[in-house]
């Protein structure tokens, strides 16, 4: 298995696999109503619904970095919702699979030399950013979890 193909796998179990640790991302927001992921059980602390968009906009800045683009922080980054129902939420939750999605699929089309690239305007190469996008998912589906259960 190349080390593109590995990254992807990995992400995917990350995503909507069944990672030993605990659940998937997608697990991990299964089930929570708008209310619920708009709801902020623990006084400081981003709601699930701040840290799904949170998800999705740096997502968003790992494709732009990965087609060599320099940027540095998404526009908004821990975005509150606008309207808080069940269609809003669904949305959200469909932008966040399509850009995991995305970030696995560019994962696995990435060639050896691709991965050894230094990212624009950082300090590291794209394997070292796959590598991260993986633990960002992780660290988040965990916070979900435990705002789950306050």
């Amino acid at each position: 298995m190349t080390r593109a193909r590995q990254l992807a796998a990995t992400l995917t179990e990350i995503f909507e696999g069944d990672p030993w640790y605990a659940p998937s991302v997608k697990a991990a927001l299964d089930g929570i109503t708008a209310v619920a992921a708009a709801a902020q059980p623990i006084t400081g602390a981003h709601t699930i619904w701040e840290i799904t968009a949170h998800m999705d906009a740096w997502n968003q800045v790992c494709l732009r970095r990965l087609a060599a683009e320099v940027c540095v922080e998404p526009d908004v980054n821990f975005a509150e919702p606008d309207e808080i129902s069940p269609n809003a939420w669904r949305r959200l939750r469909e932008k966040l699979a399509e850009s995991c999605r995305q970030v696995i699929a560019r994962a696995g089309e990435l060639s050896d030399g691709d991965l050894a690239h230094v990212i624009p305007g950082k300090d590291y190469n794209a394997d070292f950013l796959m590598e991260g996008v993986g633990q960002h998912w992780i660290y988040h589906s965990g916070q979900i979890a435990i705002l789950r259960r306050a």
